[in-house]
């Protein structure tokens, strides 16, 4: 044994493993990876981050920071990869490093051709995308968020091995479904549409019977029910420690009742996601990813009246729409999760990959080639996005952050104002100026792309401490815990947004920043 490692030979090993390794898998990964980190290095360099971030870049981030909503491994990740910390450069690093890996796990798993082109293609379609701006915003969510894509899709892959029951792959698939929806649960949508896209591929390419699809994949929906079981229970003991918020909006699921309304919903929803554009995901962009769509879907139709197995099949390419859709139906909250960036990164991003595998392992060279052609163009497309993003936010956070020198150099002038207080900070209005940077035409707003501050609006003070010499904000304080004294109250009454002389007032134990008319108008319906 010591004369092994004595022997050792690092470079030739490496050598061996990379010789021995699958070309087109390392080499798809390894182009994501790369071209990620290329295009988002302004991003990393000028160190851009989102409103929730600044509580954490001073302390790290805790390992139960996500508890309160039900996300207990949701910074194991970043605990384990970063210190907790968050780093300019190595955390996108990092997280298009686990991404671009689950992307070539995807390849694997959906058995598309192993060729370099279909690989490469397949990872940059999927991997480059102006989805993955929803988790860009927030720093503290990049490593996690863009990791559970690898937990899935390793979890359905050792799951697919499991022929005959084996503990040691089913406790590591329960492990990885269970760490990955324990870390953000709308990861569903990602677990059933690459689970029912790999059915129907079986079906469609491979002849599968319904009795050797129950046979396959009855160890991988064993092993995700067990997950499922299991994350609730961990759920319920964390709600009775008193640890999770049982009320939060994502810990909810709709009644029965409302099971045939909500069905309604998600089919129109099916069709509309298709065409719906938010900001940076371009009326372009959604018309070349949609002609995949339609290539799949007419080359699936024509197909499939020409086999058997008909209602089989059919049911099977319905499912994988309807799957990417599941965090919709379930959740109560339609505005946190109706065409939402965050939701679609798990779900709609993957339908658009599963109906591009489907055109690359056809054997028709035409419908190979022509997918080809509008995966390239959706790739140019989504990098000008991406680009364009940078540009806006990096403007937008330069602005935000100047208006506050310009708050605080005025508070500095105010007699009343002490340094060396201690402030309850209340703030009317959040304004992002991001979105005056944006011109392009959208449908839906998104909150995380462009319209929510650098600035945490109901904790400011959060913000503020890092650019004063002496600390004065209380970090403790929200806006909807504020009690008004009654000169809070006088204020509010003759109060202006800024930058009007009476936009900011300071009391004895309160700032008031008044910085746009909703804002004035919120506070004075609260407290007046």
């Amino acid at each position: 044994m010591i004369e092994k490692i004595l022997n050792f030979n690092l470079k030739s090993h490496i050598s061996s493993l990379i010789k021995k390794a699958n070309t087109p898998f390392f080499l798809s990964f390894i182009t994501t990876f790369v071209l990620l980190n290329i295009i988002f290095l302004y991003h990393g360099t000028h160190f851009l981050f989102g409103d929730h971030d600044w509580r954490y870049l001073k302390s790290g981030i805790p390992l139960n920071a996500g508890l309160f909503e039900g996300r207990f491994a949701q910074f194991i990740l970043v605990n384990l990869l970063s210190n907790s910390e968050i780093y300019p450069i190595i955390n996108n690093f990092l997280g298009f490093l686990c991404f671009s890996l689950g992307l070539s796990l995807l390849a694997k798993y959906w058995q598309i051709p192993n060729t370099k082109a279909s690989y490469i293609t397949f990872s940059l379609f999927i991997g480059i995308t102006p989805y993955i701006l929803s988790f860009m915003y927030f720093a503290f969510l990049v490593i996690p968020c863009l990791s559970w894509n690898t937990f899935i899709i390793g979890a359905l892959l050792l799951s697919s091995k499991e022929k005959t029951f084996c503990l040691k792959i089913t406790l590591s698939s329960i492990l990885l479904f269970t760490l990955a929806l324990g870390g953000y649960p709308p990861v569903i949508n990602l677990f059933l549409t690459a689970l029912t896209t790999k059915i129907f591929l079986d079906l469609f390419y491979k002849s599968a019977t319904l009795k050797t699809l129950i046979k396959d994949y009855r160890y991988t929906i064993i092993n995700f029910i067990l997950s499922a079981i299991l994350y609730k229970l961990i759920l319920q003991y964390f709600i009775k420690t008193g640890d999770i918020n049982s009320s939060y909006y994502n810990l909810q699921t709709i009644p029965f009742s409302q099971y045939p309304s909500k069905f309604i919903l998600i089919t129109k929803d099916l069709f509309k996601q298709f065409l719906t554009t938010l900001p940076f995901i371009t009326f372009s962009y959604k018309s070349s990813t949609f002609a995949i769509v339609i290539l799949a879907t007419i080359h699936t139709i024509y197909n499939i009246c020409k086999t058997n197995q008909k209602l089989l099949k059919s049911l099977a390419y319905i499912a994988i729409f309807y799957s990417a859709l599941v965090t919709l139906f379930l959740s109560p909250s339609l505005k946190e999760t109706e065409f939402s960036p965050r939701i679609d990164f798990f779900g709609l991003l993957y339908v658009y990959g599963a109906t591009f595998a489907i055109c690359l392992k056809s054997n028709k060279k035409y419908l190979k080639n022509l997918s080809i052609l509008f995966s390239i163009f959706t790739i140019l497309i989504s990098t000008n996005s991406l680009f364009d993003a940078q540009k806006v936010w990096k403007l937008g956070f330069d602005t935000e952050l100047n208006l506050y020198k310009r708050i605080e150099k005025r508070l500095n002038s105010n007699s009343t104002f002490n340094k060396y207080g201690h402030y309850i900070i209340v703030q009317g209005g959040s304004p992002s100026f991001r979105s005056r940077f944006y011109h392009e035409p959208h449908m839906i707003k998104s909150d995380d792309l462009l319209d929510v501050s650098y600035v945490p609006g109901m904790n400011s003070g959060v913000m503020l401490n890092y650019y004063t010499n002496e600390e004065y904000a209380d970090t403790t304080s929200f806006v909807y815990t504020f009690r008004p004294d009654t000169k809070a109250k006088e204020f509010l009454s003759i109060a202006k947004p800024w930058p009007s002389t009476e936009s900011i007032s300071v009391g004895n134990y309160w700032i008031m920043l008044i910085l746009n008319k909703s804002g004035l108008n919120d506070l004075r319906s609260r407290y007046l």
